[in-house]
């Protein structure tokens, strides 16, 4: 591709939105780019959800979006450290709200969220979809997405290619 090294030379951030991205894929990217490449958390629903800060977790951007993450079976808010179903309030829209909106994401809230100037609550990871997961022994849901990062970080760490 012509101009590679001009265009790193002034690329500083580059950020992912729209699709799943895994953590561990975002790592390799930096890697590659030698840059950080941060996640943008949307919908088309709710618009922008939450943007990955560079030490991992995510501000929620209440602003425009009240975020709600609850148990998925009882619908009771659920604990911090515990993936739950992301459950979204739209701000933005007047004409035909959101209200309390089941995005169908499994996400987890950190136990103890970073330190920051900005003083919005924090996604510690977004998990995948509630109908995308497995079913453990224990009757416990997996998202697929947890799955996949840890496939994602394997090969990466074997160097392995698929192609």
């Amino acid at each position: 591709m012509p101009h590679v090294d001009e265009f790193r030379s002034s690329l500083n951030l580059a950020v992912t939105h729209s699709e799943y991205s895994s953590r561990a894929a975002r790592q390799e990217w930096s890697r590659q780019l030698g840059v950080p490449v941060l996640d943008e958390y949307s919908s088309e629903e709710a618009t922008r959800i939450a943007l990955e800060m560079p030490d991992g977790q995510y501000h929620v951007c209440e602003d425009t979006v009240h975020l709600d993450v609850l148990d998925p079976i009882t619908m009771e808010p659920q604990a911090d450290g515990q993936s739950g179903i992301a459950v979204i309030t739209n701000l933005l829209n007047e004409a035909m709200p959101f209200i309390r909106y089941v995005q169908g994401d499994y996400i987890t809230r950190p136990v103890n969220p970073a330190p920051s100037d900005i003083n919005w609550s924090q996604i510690a990871s977004i998990d995948g979809r509630l109908n995308d997961a497995f079913v453990n022994r224990d009757g416990r849901k997996v998202p697929a997405g947890s799955i996949l990062d840890a496939t994602y970080r394997w090969m990466f760490d074997c160097n392995l290619h698929l192609a």
